[in-house]
């Protein structure tokens, strides 16, 4: 294999999943072009491609960060991913960030009324969320009312790599170097019912 697919995910922590500040806070980690990952990723090389997202695996919610480096930026890519996701603690999400994520997240969102399939499932996860039926036309507006802090604060919480599970697929001495270069990573404060796990597939 010419590159190394990293994926890194946890359940998604309880609360709300449906929270304003979660969907700003995965956009401006990863799933936007501009994002904290999109940018870090391309200075590794522009060969490097990482993205952050939310979904529904087997009945269970999780986050994830996703990457995908050629053998050679493979452990750059990992020890990138470390330093961006304890840099939302040192250097928390700004307004500046924020700002632009809030149309994205709201186009993103009523996207899903463009498709009758989308729309049908989407009102079925509201409802079965305990939500009113009109809460996605709602949710653009809860967007706009999303705090700085809030989305800072769901940074962090979701994303926060000392509870985040690495698989790594490629070949086997880069798997195995990419691994052990997370294993050995200093650790900061994790949550106790959580105990980090790594894998290695070949």
């Amino acid at each position: 294999m010419r590159d190394v697919h990293l994926t890194l995910s946890k359940p998604e922590p309880a609360g709300d999943t449906g929270e304003a500040a979660r969907y700003l806070a995965t956009a401006v980690v990863g799933a936007h072009y501009d994002s904290r990952l999109g940018v870090r990723g391309q200075r590794v090389t522009p060969e490097c491609h990482m993205h952050a997202g939310r979904d529904v695996l087997l009945d269970a919610r999780r986050v994830y960060v996703r990457a995908k480096a050629p053998k050679r930026h493979a452990l750059d890519a990992i020890t990138a991913i470390h330093a961006e996701l304890h840099r939302l603690v040192d250097a928390p999400v700004t307004a500046a960030e924020v700002e632009p994520m809030r149309e994205y997240c709201a186009g993103q969102f009523l996207s899903a009324f463009d498709s009758p399939k989308a729309k049908a499932d989407l009102l079925r996860d509201t409802l079965s969320a305990g939500r009113a039926p009109v809460w996605p036309e709602r949710f653009p507006d809860l967007l706009r009312q999303a705090t700085v802090d809030q989305v800072a604060a769901a940074a962090v919480e979701l994303f926060a790599p000392d509870d985040l599970t690495l698989v790594a697929l490629g070949e086997p001495d880069t798997v195995t170097e990419v691994t052990s270069g997370w294993a050995a990573f200093p650790s900061g404060p994790r949550s106790p019912s959580l105990t980090p796990t790594i894998e290695e597939v070949s």
